[in-house]
């Protein structure tokens, strides 16, 4: 019995393990890219979210930079993001999770290494296109970001994708949209439209639904979206509250989704009351349905803060009119405030800082009137941590043990126990002939 009861919670751990465990897959869509150039890349994974993408540099310190994600199938995604023009040499793109292996919360992660140079280079959103049975067309923004004026080829590996161009132009810091038109009934579903210029080159693929040639007959136009709530933040952050030292850079992204079934175009992202705050990109030109954008923000970034308490807005809104508001609240101390000794009361949070070349990590003192990922993706497992998880582990297996001893000790063979006077009753009783 108990080899049974052993075998019984080796196999139970198993299965938790393998409950929590993933194999992650990361390739990258080319070898080596331009300066200002998107990169793309698929992933395999379950449980994905772009808050577990870094791009590092050659030191392993983190670039910040925007990342979208498009999912296509179950566990299946295009992740993407555009590298900043001043950007040269070394870079590794890391996709991670934490997992529970042997009662221990180890990282299990996927990377790829690579180069980036300078040249002439233009960014494109999306780089996949989800084709919708109410739709004839849909639209491919670019825009030039590095080096000089470039031509830009277009071409189809399907008769069906019709541009309405086959080339265009684009000069220094200008975006451009190509309209491309296509046929639903006849798309085959691994259909290509590439875009290329030079070193740089993008084949985005038009995904189409299986039941597109049962529905697109006789719909023509498109469907009349609402586009009220159809931004939202990822998982419902609504306020931000920090607080910081006058002389401390506050930093970190915030996840913006589009949760309409269609495209929002022209996503711009405003602030107002806090006038050092700063956005990695002032407007994304797509967002497709589903799609997630991840927005890095810096709050005094000169490190320049008078005291006092700061209320502010961010703002996202679509050319649709898809909108959203987030408060801020923001408190600057002086920095006589800051003792050097915290109390076990205040709460320390890591905070990714931005400095010249390298991002590093600081303490702040933070309060958050809503728990969120936003500024926290950074944060490394306390030891508090791996141990909470380890005692759990320990006491569903102690709890299953115990359910299983129970259970073997009521189903036990019992034995009768016979007390000495009965036996001496029957020694003195005559034997039957």
């Amino acid at each position: 019995m108990k080899k049974l009861i052993f075998l019984f919670s080796a196999f139970l751990i198993f299965c938790l393990q393998t409950a929590l465990a993933q194999n992650i897959t990361l390739s990258l869509e080319g070898s080596s890219f331009i300066a200002g150039q998107t990169v793309i890349a698929k992933i395999g994974m379950e449980r994905f979210s772009i808050s577990k993408l870094s791009l590092l540099d050659s030191s392993n310190a983190k670039v910040p930079v925007g990342f979208y994600n498009y999912n296509y199938a179950k566990n299946e995604n295009y992740a993407y993001f555009n590298l900043p023009s001043t950007l040269s040499g070394t870079y590794k793109l890391l996709v991670s999770e934490r997992i529970m292996e042997a009662g221990v919360l180890k990282e299990s992660n996927a990377s790829a290494v690579f180069p980036v140079s300078a040249g002439n280079a233009f960014t494109i959103t999306p780089v996949a296109v989800k084709i919708s049975p109410a739709s004839s067309y849909f639209k491919i923004s670019l825009r030039h970001t590095a080096g000089s004026p470039l031509d830009v080829a277009v071409s189809v590996s399907d008769n069906a994708i019709k541009p309405v161009r086959n080339s265009l132009s684009l000069a220094v810091n200008e975006m451009k949209t190509l309209t491309v038109n296509y046929d639903g009934l006849n798309l085959k579903n691994d259909a290509i439209l590439t875009l290329s210029s030079g070193a740089v080159s993008y084949n985005i693929p038009l995904f189409a639904p299986k039941a597109a040639n049962e529905t697109a007959q006789n719909q023509s136009i498109e469907e009349t979206v609402s586009f009220e709530g159809a931004l939202v933040t990822v998982k419902n952050i609504t306020v931000i509250k920090n607080s910081a030292p006058v002389n401390r850079l506050i930093a970190g992204p915030l996840e913006f989704r589009n949760n309409a079934k269609s495209a929002l175009h022209d996503v711009t992202f405003t602030s107002s009351g806090i006038s050092s705050l700063e956005f990695n990109q002032t407007s994304v030109p797509v967002l497709e349905p589903g799609t997630v954008y991840s927005q890095y923000i810096w709050m005094n970034r000169q490190k320049d803060a008078a005291p006092g308490k700061y209320f502010g807005t961010i703002t996202a809104a679509s050319r649709e009119g898809a909108s959203l508001s987030i408060p801020l609240e923001i408190e600057f101390t002086a920095i006589a405030q800051e003792q050097p000794n915290e109390t076990s009361s205040q709460q320390n949070v890591t905070m990714p800082l931005e400095k010249p070349g390298k991002v590093t990590v600081e303490k702040v003192n933070v309060s958050l009137g809503i728990p969120i990922v936003n500024f926290t993706e950074l944060k490394e497992t306390s030891a508090a941590e791996k141990r909470k998880n380890l005692v759990i582990a320990l006491t569903i297996s102690a709890f299953v043990i115990a359910i299983a001893f129970l259970f073997f000790y009521r189903i036990r063979p019992k034995t009768t126990v016979r007390k000495m006077g009965e036996y001496a009753e029957e020694i003195g009783k005559p034997r039957k002939k």
